[in-house]
């Protein structure tokens, strides 16, 4: 090792040369101390620092560098540099070093990302979260022969928002953890305990408050159907006990899925972090797709053992949802408490609920539109899940890469090459221009009808497996009509979204908006209400042109609720 000027040898200080502000070339080994071919100079560290340390020496604190290293350069108190604790200190600047040049390869993976890997990282992940899809549709369909949703229609309306929602608080916390992971800022335990858990508080605090709102506005949309004597309006008679009902199902599920959700995705960041696959590609399809099944199968579940003592009509029939209720809400000002000693967490709090509430109102919305379109087409609730899955978990994974790039590559504020914002309203700069998320948004897009092609494909032979086992009965209907139909719809899905998403993640960025925060709930909500429009749509248009390919509830054979 090179001895500092102004180091001490044995006799005394050596006197520093005249130019104090120049920094020592100090060398140390990077990464391995057997590994003598890669050293580099303590000031490349020091002028390659990132904002995890977050001080204006290049990432080092002149009160925190070690005492081996101190100098005019670093420390405004003028210290000389000493050798006491040279050990030590070396160890803590390795560490530091090997923290920025990990930041640094993150970085280079992300520049040198191709198509290629991008459809590689992220294929197996869509199928995955494509069979998490169908299993949600699936079981949506057979819980509309449930007593509980007989009995209360207002669950088939509430169950849309819970999905989405969830999928949303799941979406944002793989998302931040992602942008984290590409900061370096996961990549020792210390950083995952002091930042994975506060995370996880953060969302059960959130989940409670917009479980609460998810169900008040499905009552409210109900209460305007009944108003307005839409065809097929639930009757409003018994609304007022099986409010707690709702409340504490919705309670329980989105808590209960969070939770277990949540820790499933902050491993895969880990784990993706460790084995060098971009976490972007990965987490967000499973984490909304895997989350929607496990959802809405929590949704049947808790509903229907709370239902027990409505189905028999015991005089304490609300008592278990209101100890539920109670409960969980015992629970909001812990994880509050916890929230509030975070400084990002409590900024969080404090602006997150703008784009979790328009989430909530665009899914509840599509959660309407399937309460009133269920009563003419049942097998629409087996593919509405599946259409605006699907999309909303495309879109997230386009939103989450494209935040993750401004974070890692831009300073909040500033668009990418000097670029105004009314560069990215353009439809042709979204599809086909040379820029990276211009690449991945055409590999989205191309795939999207195939994958849909399978899944639909899926849905109908899992069906069958379930009619054949005496699960299903009717088997649903699939034709070519059908099937077109159904995958045109899904093309304008998602690309409407893709371009929204192109547009509202740069325009938050410009205005110093989190985007990890606030993209992925309205996304992921306009997936669900254009999801399930354009299946409406798609079913109503196709019973216009060609009533056969189409099963109806005025079919002799179908059972509707």
């Amino acid at each position: 090792m090179t001895k500092p000027n102004g180091a001490m040898n044995g006799h005394g200080p050596i006197k520093p040369d005249d130019d104090k502000d120049k920094l020592p070339e100090v060398h140390i080994t990077s990464l391995n101390d057997k590994d003598e071919k890669d050293e580099l100079p303590i000031t490349h560290y020091i002028k390659h620092g990132h904002e995890d340390h977050g001080h204006e020496n290049g990432g080092f604190d002149p009160d925190e560098c070690p005492d081996g290293l101190r100098s005019p350069a670093l420390s405004r108190r003028g210290t000389w540099m000493k050798t006491r604790s040279r050990k030590n200190s070396m160890k803590s600047i390795k560490s530091r070093a090997s923290s920025l040049l990990s930041l640094k390869s993150i970085k280079d993976m992300m520049t040198k990302e191709t198509i290629m890997t991008i459809w590689i990282q992220s294929a197996l992940p869509f199928l995955i979260a494509g069979l998490g899809s169908i299993g949600a549709g699936v079981a949506l369909n057979q819980a509309q022969q449930f007593a509980l949703f007989v009995n209360i229609p207002q669950m088939i309306g509430l169950s849309t928002p819970i999905m989405g929602l969830k999928g949303n608080l799941d979406m944002t916390f793989a998302s931040r953890l992602a942008t984290m992971s590409h900061q370096g800022k996961l990549d020792t335990w210390s950083g995952i305990k002091k930042r994975v858990p506060i995370n996880m508080m953060l969302v059960q605090a959130q989940a409670i408050i917009i479980s609460f709102f998810a169900t008040a506005i499905t009552l409210a949309l109900s209460a305007i159907q009944n108003a307005l004597h839409i065809q097929g309006a639930p009757s409003m008679d018994s609304l007022g006990s099986h409010i707690p009902l709702m409340i504490a199902t919705g309670l329980l599920t989105i808590c209960t899925s969070c939770g277990v959700m949540d820790t499933v995705m902050a491993t895969m960041v880990i784990v993706s972090r460790r084995k060098n696959v971009n976490p972007d590609n990965i987490t967000a399809p499973i984490a909304a797709s895997m989350g929607d099944l496990a959802c809405m199968c929590l949704l049947v579940a808790y509903g229907s053992v709370l239902y027990i003592p409505y189905n028999s009509n015991a005089s304490w029939k609300m008592v278990p949802s209101i100890i539920v209720i109670i409960a969980i809400i015992g629970l909001w000002p812990f994880w509050l408490y916890k929230c509030l000693q975070d400084e990002k967490c409590r900024a969080m709090l404090k602006t997150s609920w703008f784009s979790l509430i328009a989430s909530a109102v665009f899914s509840a919305c599509g959660g309407f539109i399937l309460q009133i379109c269920i009563n003419s087409f049942p097998e629409m609730s087996l593919y509405q899940p599946l259409m605006a899955g699907i999309a909303g978990n495309r879109v997230a994974v386009q939103s989450s890469r494209i935040a993750s790039r401004l974070f890692t590559h831009h300073t909040s504020g500033e668009l990418p090459k000097g670029n105004t914002l009314w560069k990215y309203t353009s439809v042709l700069r979204c599809y086909f221009s040379k820029d990276d998320d211009s690449g991945a948004a055409r590999l989205l897009l191309a795939t999207a009808v195939p994958f849909q092609a399978i899944f639909v494909s899926l849905t109908y032979l899992v069906s069958y497996l379930l009619h054949k086992a005496g699960v299903i009965n009717p088997l649903p209907m699939i034709n070519w009509q059908f099937t077109l139909g159904y995958l045109a719809a899904a093309f304008v899905q998602i690309f409407i979204l893709l371009y929204c998403c192109q547009f509202l993640v740069f325009a938050m960025w410009r205005y110093k908006v989190d985007p990890d925060l606030h993209s992925i709930p309205i996304l992921t909500g306009m997936g669900d209400l254009f999801g399930t429009t354009w299946a409406a749509l798609a079913f109503i248009i196709l019973y216009q042109i060609t009533p056969s390919s189409i099963r109806t509830c005025w079919d002799a054979d179908v059972k509707c609720s």
